[in-house]
């Protein structure tokens, strides 16, 4: 079941990235040529490339979860019954700074949320959201993932 969810938190987070990558392209593209032609400039579409920027960044964090670039040679060298309590070492630190930085982004949206952006009027609410969002799916899949490596008897 949590391979399930995984999967389908993967697939609308991916399918989320590719919408905003290429709201992303448009927007930019659009700033791009406006600036070269003799037309009237939109002031709105570096904020948005911004934001749509931070999105991305966060949403794919979360989607590659175990798929970071990881450095495994010392866990080739130690004996296979202490990856168990290798692997929660190196979690239950990840799952930590992931809770304080989703309890700073709280204390962010809190004091700045209301805060708006100058020309698209967007709120900064959304801004701090993904932060929120990806920290907090990220300490829930790294506590899970302790959980199943105890499960799977470490």
């Amino acid at each position: 079941m949590l391979k399930n969810l995984k999967r389908y938190f993967s697939l609308a987070a991916f399918i989320t990235m590719i919408s905003l990558m290429i709201l992303l392209l448009i927007v930019t593209f659009l700033q791009v040529a406006i600036r070269n032609l003799p037309l009237p400039k939109f002031p709105w579409t570096e904020e948005i490339a911004r934001f749509a920027n931070v999105w991305i960044a966060f949403l794919g964090s979360a989607v590659l979860l175990d798929n970071h670039i990881s450095v495994s040679f010392l866990m080739r060298y130690i004996p296979y019954k202490l990856h168990y309590y290798i692997e929660i070492l190196i979690n239950i630190p990840i799952m930590a700074f992931y809770a304080i930085t989703f309890w700073g982004g709280i204390n962010m949206m809190v004091t700045q949320g209301n805060l708006k952006a100058p020309t698209t009027g967007i709120t900064m609410f959304w801004f701090y959201l993904p932060v929120i969002i990806c920290c907090l799916i990220l300490t829930i899949l790294h506590a899970v993932k302790i959980l199943l490596l105890g499960y799977k008897g470490g």
